[in-house]
């Protein structure tokens, strides 16, 4: 069934992890400039770009990173205070290691730099690798099994939904008729040639959509931010602060609604002139509601044009 709706050291391949500017590092230390001192986990701690700003800046915290790529675990130079756990497993992190004292729990959704910029991790097009696309290269279900075992009906859910591919239908059949599909370049390459324009520019278009829903989908993206974003509220503590980084619309989408729910202070029908449900809220909205990065970060950093940080206090 198909649901619907981050770079320091040398990894194993030898690949460097470069690092990076994070991206709204001003507007996350900004966050963090009033919070008192206690713990801040760095959920997707990726090459520690985020962390090590936070780190370098403020004293005052603790920090704690962690990160499902265990390449990105064995790679950091924080190697006491980053472990393997998926931002969904927030929960057991912090009883396994005996955390207290939570003050901000920060969201980086996406793929990270490293995992595009290594080949023979499958992530982008532009380079010919094997399927893969695993986030974490412990999981099985990998890019690979995905498109040669699934159904017509499973490929067009995923581009649709996750890709909002306008061509879904024509590279399903493409693909279908194709297989076994065994690297990244033919599977490109297939949806290229079932675009029905002759502009590469829109056939780079639909490439990335496609490329970037089965991602989604491999990895059960949606649902561990679902997860990890609900956890994080009861985990961090009065007064602290839970931060989400999202370059997607499908995961910004998703923050929304759930710091929405989790900071109505009244669902009573309009119809009823008093409020009578006794809802307390959990959260306050930050102000503003969705912040972006300015232009000179965007400038300077191109990955960063489609982010949106939003931001909500524990009450």
């Amino acid at each position: 069934m198909v649901p619907v709706p981050r770079e320091l050291g040398m990894n194993t391949n030898g690949v460097e992890y470069k690092a990076h500017k994070p991206v709204m590092g001003t507007e996350v230390l900004n966050l963090l400039k009033n919070l008192p001192p206690g713990i801040v986990i760095d959920s997707t701690y990726g090459s520690g770009a985020h962390f090590n700003l936070i780190k370098s800046k403020y004293s005052k915290f603790n920090l704690f990173g962690i990160d499902r790529d265990n390449e990105a675990v064995l790679s950091s130079n924080n190697h006491n205070h980053v472990f393997k756990y998926n931002f969904s497993e927030l929960d057991k992190f912090i009883k396994d290691k005996e955390i207290e004292n939570v003050k901000c729990i920060l969201f980086d959704f996406g793929v990270s730099t490293h995992q595009l910029m290594t080949e023979d991790r499958g992530f982008s097009f532009q380079y010919d690798s094997i399927l893969d696309m695993r986030m974490d290269l412990e999981q099985l279900y990998s890019a690979k099994e995905f498109i040669n075992s699934a159904s017509k009906d499973e490929l067009n859910v995923v581009l649709r939904n996750y890709g909002e591919e306008p061509h879904a239908k024509r590279i399903v059949e493409r693909i279908y008729e194709s297989r076994p599909v065994e690297s990244s370049k033919e599977l490109s390459e297939l949806i290229g040639k079932a675009v029905p324009s002759n502009n590469p520019l829109i056939k780079k278009k639909s490439i990335r959509r496609c490329f970037q829903a089965i991602r989604i989908h491999v990895n059960n993206e949606l649902d561990h931010i679902n997860e990890g974003v609900l956890k994080s509220i009861k985990l961090v503590d009065s007064g602290g602060v839970v931060i989400a980084i999202s370059y997607h619309s499908l995961e910004d989408k998703l923050v929304k609604k759930i710091f929405h729910e989790y900071s109505l202070d009244c669902i009573c029908p309009k119809e009823i002139p008093k409020c009578v449900c006794n809802i307390i809220p959990i959260l306050k909205l930050g102000k503003p509601k969705k912040i972006k990065p300015k232009q000179i970060e965007i400038n300077q950093n191109r990955k960063s044009k489609s982010a949106v940080l939003r931001y909500a206090i524990k009450l």
